[in-house]
């Protein structure tokens, strides 16, 4: 199992186009990482019995939680170098610890599970293919390749050998085709989020603030920290790491926990590996910043990562009975505590679903002592840990836990000012937005609640489920209806609610198609069912096409929104004419008693709606990032005199030196090409302080006069903040006198850079 799996994820990082040796050292510190994590939960006798994929997907996620904290504390106190040597130590305990754990209790694969392992490659790539659009015809080619192979390698004949140099061939093509398209540079599926500049945390300690400004912040830095550990350990550049790395081994991930959790509720690998196909294309109509509710959003790499810590939390809950949760309350703990660190929206939607189940042992069991244990070592302690850990600097104000609410992007200042009053006008709105961006969420729980499975624990799933989804619902209320003035936009406002979407769907999609399953055995019904589907997509299509071109009025936003929420109702309509079929033919189709046909219906409806909108939204997105990249690499591109400069600062500086240039919009990303500190950062990074914050206008004035007059005035206030060196492009207009308060130090014909005195 581990073999094949750390097979295929070094295949799909060899796809990114970066180097075959980083790439290997990548799989090879993530597979330790696994290994300490398994060797961790071994430990646990309540995961004695969970099954050889279970045990990889989980020990991942307690690995890397456990290898990042203790990175971080390392880093902080001792330097980088101590902490890599540590990491080394520490995966190398790993190993023996795990060989040395009885045999017995080492689940091994089944013949499903290890057959499974190339499909998780095809589905993780599926995965990703909202995001980047390159994945697609690899995962589609893939697939075609895996269903024809075994009828072609058992003897060749001339037929046979023909159709195999056509795949060869074509897959070259394929291959040849994507790697025209990718930039050479490391890309990051939106630039304009500006989380590629979160990685210092993780490179150098808590002392050190992510967006590479000298004021120190927390900002979810654990899924940050955790790319700096692996780009440390693999020799890898950070940036490479976060951009193309960390999201494939993320997704792959994801790929494994969705598959264990879905083989919980079913025994049959085809029918698990096509549910979670489901699970991670379906899409939505792209509504904030141009992405729709797709599972693997790999815009925001830390609500990615908050989904596969949220696949394990659901994952300990149904594969672990009733009686054992609470002997394996310390690996919910940690997960629980990553989850916070990576997402603290994320982290409040599990928090109040590890709270269901809590009190759903509570009134089970009647065990108080149980029960508080569970509480408190489960719940309380890490939420508070990880409050103060990562969002406990006092320079970052209170932690918002609770965000405002998100709108659709074309219409949103139309939404708010038209809504942001009292709770009854406000209404409206909240209940068609809810109904458009969840409509496979609810009626996806739904399913879950009507459902009934033989598992113990899966009522501490639907309490789960509906507590989280509480706690996400009360996220999207909270600022809506205060009355507030802020226009935040919609940009990282639904995270709370789309994590909550995300997780259903891995259960329900599963327990859906078994459902439906049963319904197409029935061949007059199947035929029915596909009349009926090809008339709901042409439906679907002149949906998306309509236009709005009414006078603005007080109706025009809620006509907009209502507009996303067409499919929905389309599905509940679709399953209600199919179920009253069912209902009225139930014996002349063979059922015995009246099956659960409405939800599934439905729920199948809206599962077509997100795969088609999966391939109508691909053109949309190809031609999208490609257009980012060529103007990204335009605008950031860096001469090769200033990468000279920037060269020498790496080799000449300290580790606590600080250099600062003059910052503009397309100033190169200097803290990344020095592996040094910025003393200004760039402006992307408004996104946290406001591009008018008092920070950034004393620091941007500083750096006006240093640059403009070379005062030494300005010199000295530079020194007092710790600044070092100046890095002059002598492109800019602005080339400062300095020589009576600085030192030069290094030029050539681009750039200069001073030593301040």
């Amino acid at each position: 199992m581990h073999q094949r799996l750390a097979l295929w994820l070094m295949v799909i990082l060899l796809l990114t186009r970066f180097s075959p040796i980083s790439a290997l050292l990548t799989v090879l510190v993530v597979s330790l990482q696994t290994v300490l994590g398994e060797s961790v939960i071994g430990r646990f006798t309540g995961f004695n019995q969970i099954s050889a994929v279970s045990k990889v997907g989980l020990g991942f996620c307690v690995g890397a939680t456990v290898s990042t904290f203790f990175y971080v504390f390392v880093v902080t106190f001792a330097g980088t170098m101590a902490a890599v040597i540590s990491q080394f130590m520490l995966l190398v305990l790993a190993v023996f610890l795990r060989l040395s754990q009885i045999s017995s209790t080492n689940m091994q694969a089944t013949s499903d599970e290890l057959g499974a392992v190339k499909w998780l490659a095809v589905i993780t790539l599926l995965g990703m293919a909202p995001n980047w659009f390159w994945p697609l015809p690899l995962a589609i080619w893939l697939a075609t390749l895996f269903l024809v192979w075994p009828r072609l390698k058992n003897g060749f004949g001339s037929l046979k050998l023909i159709v195999a140099l056509i795949f060869g061939a074509s897959g070259g093509l394929i291959w040849v085709q994507i790697i025209g398209t990718r930039p050479d540079r490391a890309w990051f599926a939106d630039d304009r989020f500006a989380e590629l500049f979160s990685f210092s945390l993780g490179k150098w300690g808590v002392s050190h603030n992510p967006m590479l400004v000298s004021e120190s912040i927390s900002y979810h830095w654990f899924s940050f920290a955790w790319i700096g550990v692996v780009s440390n350990l693999a020799f890898s550049k950070v940036d490479v790491v976060f951009a193309h790395f960390g999201p494939a081994v993320i997704a792959l991930a994801c790929a494994v926990l969705g598959f264990a959790v879905i083989k919980t509720f079913t025994r049959d690998t085809t029918l698990a590996l096509f549910s979670l196909a489901c699970a991670v294309f379906v899409d939505t109509e792209r509504l904030f910043e141009g992405y729709g509710f797709n599972a693997f959003q790999l815009n925001s790499f830390s609500q990615f990562f908050s989904l596969a810590l949220g696949l394990a939390l659901l994952l300990t809950i149904v594969a672990v009975g009733d009686e054992q949760l609470s002997s394996v309350v310390v690996i919910v703990g940690i997960i629980f505590a990553a989850l916070i660190g990576a997402k603290i929206s994320s982290g409040f939607v599990a928090g109040f679903g590890l709270g269901g189940v809590w009190l759903v042992g509570l009134f089970r069991q009647r065990k108080i002592f149980e029960s508080l244990k569970f509480l408190t070592i489960g719940l309380i302690v890490p939420g508070l840990c990880s409050l103060i850990t990562f969002y406990g600097d006092p320079r970052n104000g209170p932690p918002s836990v609770i965000r405002r609410p998100g709108w659709v992007v074309g219409v949103s200042r139309d939404l708010w000012h038209v809504y942001n009053g009292n709770l009854l006008s406000y209404l409206p709105i909240l209940i068609f937005s809810t109904l458009a961006f969840g409509g496979l969420g609810f009626i996806g729980l739904l399913v879950i609640l009507r459902t009934k499975v033989e598992i113990s624990r899966f009522r501490n799933i639907q309490a789960f489920f509906i507590f989280a989804l509480l706690a996400s619902l009360a996220q999207m209320l909270s600022r809506g209806s205060t009355g507030g003035t802020d226009d935040e936009g919609n940009v990282n406002t639904l995270y709370a609610f789309h994590f909550w979407i995300s997780l259903t769907r891995f259960v329900a999609i599963a327990l859906v198609i078994q459902q439906i399953s049963v319904l197409w055995r029935v061949q007059k019904l199947r035929k029915t069912i596909l009349v009926a589907g090809f008339f709901y997509v042409i439906a679907i299509f002149m949906a998306r096409a309509w236009e709005i071109n009414y006078e603005s009025s007080y109706i025009i936003p809620l006509l907009t929104t209502f507009k996303l929420t067409i499919p929905l109702f389309l599905a509940l309509l679709l399953a209600g004419l199919l179920s009253v079929v069912i209902r009225v033919k139930r014996l002349s189709l063979g059922f015995q008693s009246i099956p659960q046909s409405v939800l599934a219906l439905s729920s199948v409806a809206l599962i077509a709606t997100g795969l088609l909108m999966s391939f109508m939204n691909y053109d949309v997105v190809s031609s999208r990032q490609q257009k980012e990249w060529r103007s990204m690499d335009v605008e950031y591109s860096v001469s090769s005199d200033f990468a000279a400069a920037t060269n020498w600062l790496k080799f000449n500086m300290r580790g606590d030196d600080v250099v600062a240039t003059k910052v503009t919009r397309s100033s190169p990303k200097i803290a990344l090409l020095t592996g040094h500190k910025d003393f200004a950062g760039v402006p992307m990074s408004f996104r946290i302080f406001g591009e008018h914050s008092s920070y950034f206008a004393q620091s941007y004035k500083l750096l006006d006069e240093f640059s403009k007059n070379g005062s030494c005035d300005s010199a000295k206030d530079l020194r007092e903040s710790e600044v070092n060196f100046f890095l002059v492009d002598l492109a800019n207009l602005d080339t400062p006198d300095v020589l009576r308060c600085a030192d030069e130090v290094f030029r050539n014909k681009g750039s200069v850079v001073y030593k301040i005195k």
